[in-house]
């Protein structure tokens, strides 16, 4: 009985073991992208809208010259030039932006490689020999030729000893 209860335990031992060193693959995750979230704050309009006038080529009063082109309001002078300089902060967040995206696309893919080696090695492992192949058909081959060679030992064995008699 003693000999029962530790067979048993022997047993339970070794498949909990078994069961224990199932070791699970790592999980494998991208880091967290990084992002250029803050963008520049909208400049305020000017309260009267966008105030331009064109202006021809004219001598003031001073005599100095001034040049024919568009005349701006000091408020929308000021808020074109906060458009300008915006426009130049959101570009090179743009451009930090590709940069990063190129990053991450670059480990996405090292990572797809990784993934790719890995299915490749699975794949290795899981494939069968030729003896797992053809195994079957081997052993029906071997069988029927020693079936076949047994029964003509048989028979002629028979028939030696028919004759002696």
């Amino acid at each position: 009985m003693k000999l029962v209860a530790a067979s048993a335990m022997a047993l339970a031992a070794f498949v909990a073991a078994g069961c224990a060193s199932a070791s699970q693959m790592p999980r494998r995750t991208l880091p967290d992208p990084i992002v250029a979230v803050e963008l520049p704050e909208e400049p305020a309009r000017p309260e009267g809208g966008v105030q331009t006038r064109p202006v021809a080529q004219c001598v003031d009063a001073d005599g100095q010259e001034t040049p024919g082109g568009v005349l701006f309001a000091d408020e929308t002078a000021a808020y074109t030039g906060h458009l300008r300089v915006s426009y130049d902060e959101l570009r090179g967040l743009y451009s930090i932006d590709q940069r990063t995206w190129a990053r991450e696309r670059e480990v996405y893919r090292r990572y797809l490689d990784l993934a790719d080696d890995e299915v490749d090695r699975a794949n290795g492992r899981a494939e069968r020999n030729w003896w797992e192949r053809h195994g079957a058909a081997a052993g029906l081959t071997i069988g029927v030729v020693v079936g076949a060679a047994i029964t003509i030992g048989i028979a002629a064995a028979l028939d030696g000893t028919t004759d002696a008699i």
